[in-house]
């Protein structure tokens, strides 16, 4: 058990995405539990759709109905939040899946991000998809060049692919395996972690508990990653096996603080998309507290 005087009691969302793969094995195996950390779950892991559609059920709206104490979202995502958040909540650290968005298509004419210039490439909008997208292809194309639109979740942005809808969609795995094994060709990757934010009324000594539970989790993953390739193969509904999951589109690290450097590289960026409101500062979003030493 961690350093903490009593169990803390954390609420926290199940999910079946790569991203709470770790959560998930620290729940399964008792981690948590021998951290000092009781974890309190709004469902089974498997029953949550990758994407959810019920608007009842939406993450953000059950932490901001205090349902949940904290929730994990690619960087754009939780820096929105904290900005338009009734709760006080704080980015914590960079969450421990470290993920690419991929552009994929079956059109044999292009192969490149080059070949995308004025061509509809279909996201998932205002997620990870969205700003990786941008991020991917501002360095082959020029602004006015890049053209998204809005194409759902993974499973349709996968029927596209073969509708060919648009020119290229963006996938992460487990989709982008799928699209792989269906035929498609990469045209270019972008990784990135995303963050987890915590309610400022969850203790600094909870965070720590619980960020030690998932990085033995992270480590567990990655001592035997063949045993756990099924939490992420669940989210494409049975269309994938285990085995056909390629490992080189994602893999899993240590928590890690998010630095002021970064929060000032990314923030200022997203300010010039205007994907954010900006004007906030380090501290108004980010509390590195619980990486602090004695």
């Amino acid at each position: 058990m961690s350093a903490t005087a009593q169990t803390a009691k954390i609420r926290l969302l199940a999910g079946n995405s790569i991203f709470t793969v770790p959560e998930r094995v620290a729940v399964e195996e008792g981690i948590f539990e021998r951290h000092g950390v009781e974890i309190v779950t709004d469902a089974d892991w498997d029953q949550r759709n990758h994407v959810i559609k019920d608007a009842e059920k939406d993450p953000l709206k059950l932490f901001e109905g205090r349902r949940s104490d904290t929730f994990n979202m690619c960087e754009w995502g939780v820096l929105h939040r904290i900005e338009h958040s009734e709760r006080d909540v704080r980015i914590v650290y960079l969450r421990p899946a470290v993920v690419a968005q991929a552009l994929v298509t079956l059109d044999p004419a292009i192969q490149e991000p080059h070949d995308l210039a004025n061509v509809p490439v279909g996201i998932n909008e205002s997620t990870g998809q969205h700003f990786t997208t941008i991020k991917l292809l501002e360095g082959a194309l020029g602004r006015e060049q890049i053209k998204l639109e809005h194409g759902g979740g993974p499973a349709e942005l996968l029927e596209h692919v073969h509708k060919r809808t648009f020119g290229a969609v963006a996938l992460m795995e487990p989709f982008l395996s799928l699209a792989l094994k269906q035929g498609a060709h990469v045209l270019g990757s972008f990784f990135y972690r995303g963050a987890q934010a915590f309610a400022t009324d969850v203790s600094v000594d909870a965070q720590r508990a619980f960020i030690a539970a998932v990085n033995e989790a992270v480590d567990r993953i990655n001592a035997d990653p063949d045993a756990y390739r099924g939490h992420i193969t669940v989210a494409a509904g049975g269309a994938l096996a285990p085995e056909e999951l390629s490992s080189d589109y994602y893999r899993f690290v240590h928590a890690q603080p998010y630095s002021r450097e970064r929060f000032a590289n990314q923030y200022s960026w997203l300010e010039e998309w205007n994907l954010v409101e900006g004007g906030r500062s380090y501290e108004q979003i980010i509390d590195p507290s619980a990486f602090a030493t004695a």
